[in-house]
């Protein structure tokens, strides 16, 4: 955690006034914000959006950022079905799913893409009839729905056109 060692030189300018941080999901953002508390007020916005007044009443913002290549990958194998994580799995309680939505198409995913790599040669095929490309194309779609980098995990979108 050395490079934020900087960081703890906010505490003099966060003491009436929290530092806002906006943590985008995959950015290494629980250990900074985790780090940040020790020596400063935080407010954490995590999985929704940044209120306004949020804004103005922070001393200094924080946005996490990370390569959006290492970004994806750091999703993809969080996601996992099987792993630790709770998003990672199908949904079969009918509130679960009404609260996350059917995330069992994640299953459809891993089977096409067992591993990150596998996963990135899906989404850069040109074969518009490959249904496990088009299932890979989808993960990364603006309006993925309860895909890897959309709802319900509320991760920042790419931004980028994907080839259908």
């Amino acid at each position: 955690m050395r490079f934020l060692a900087p960081l703890v030189g906010l505490a003099a300018a966060a003491t009436t006034n929290p530092v806002l941080f906006v943590h985008v999901g995959k950015t290494c953002g629980g250990s900074a914000v985790a780090y940040l508390r020790r020596a400063v007020n935080v407010t954490e916005v995590h999985l929704r959006p940044v209120k306004r007044e949020e804004v103005e009443r922070a001393s200094h913002i924080i946005v996490s950022v990370r390569d959006p290549t290492e970004r994806v990958v750091s999703a993809f194998e969080w996601h996992r079905p099987g792993g630790d994580r709770t998003y990672g799995r199908c949904f079969h309680r009918k509130r679960d799913v009404e609260r996350y939505g059917n995330s069992c198409a994640d299953d459809e995913l891993y089977r096409c893409a067992a591993t990150a790599d596998a996963f990135a040669d899906l989404v850069a095929s040109r074969n518009a009839t490959d249904r496990c490309a088009r299932v890979a194309k989808a993960f990364l779609a603006p309006d993925a729905g309860a895909k890897l980098l959309g709802e319900p995990l509320h991760f920042v979108r790419l931004g980028v056109e994907i080839n259908r």
